[in-house]
């Protein structure tokens, strides 16, 4: 709380699994982030539901509090404190849950965006993710075309990962389809690390393509 990511000058504060640390001037409690250890080891779906418990928690709590105040007729003090707190919550949700580009600097210069803006970002991942489990289930039942035009389709969708490119090249291979082949090479070549093996299929490619000099170069690579 007031933070940014940095627990020097805080006070701690740990209920079961979870630990705070709040900073000891009040002043700059206005910000607060919430990091979850080991979260990229989550599924997919676990890690939206984490974001949006953290998005939407306060706001359930507000709108809790106000039920209860209102229910048992507490002091009319208390009743405006919660809806004003249950107002506050509701403009923090919305600003939250918007996908916004913009970000801000934590205090080890890692960049944080907004709850909405990381939700997005994984419901894209989900769709790419379940897009190569379809074109690997392709490969599998030696449907190498529909599997290279499913792979290049998770390539150009932002999934640009090594073993993603390898597989649609070798689909496009056992198809004979050497211009994607030379067209995924050298687009593996300018986004991937290649080893030696990499190098020795692009030499290939080049080779029958008649690009003998460039394919000299990759075989000495």
């Amino acid at each position: 709380i007031g933070s940014r990511g940095d627990s020097s000058n805080s006070f701690r504060l740990k209920i079961g699994l979870v630990e705070f640390w709040i900073k000891t001037n009040p002043l700059k409690w206005y910000y607060g982030i919430t990091v979850a250890h080991g979260i990229r080891e989550l599924s997919v779906r676990k890690q939206i539901l984490f974001i949006l418990m953290g998005a939407v928690g306060s706001f359930l709590i507000a709108l809790a509090s106000c039920y209860f105040i209102f229910l048992f007729d507490y002091h009319g003090l208390l009743k405006y404190f919660f809806v004003f707190f249950l107002i506050i919550s509701s403009i923090d949700l919305f600003i939250n849950l918007v996908p916004n580009n913009s970000f801000s600097f934590l205090f080890n210069g890692q960049i944080s965006h907004n709850d909405g803006y990381n939700l997005k970002q994984l419901l894209i991942n989900k769709k790419r993710i379940n897009e190569y489990s379809v074109a690997v289930d392709l490969y599998k039942r030696k449907e190498y075309l529909k599997a290279a035009n499913k792979f290049k389709y998770v390539i150009e969708s932002g999934l640009e990962k090594e073993v993603v490119y390898r597989l649609a090249i070798s689909c496009y291979i056992q198809v004979t389809d050497f211009d994607h082949v030379k067209e995924l090479t050298d687009q593996f070549m300018k986004n991937g690390e290649l080893t030696s093996d990499d190098y020795s299929s692009a030499g290939h490619v080049y080779s029958y393509l008649r690009k003998n000099d460039e394919a000299l170069k990759l075989y000495d690579k």
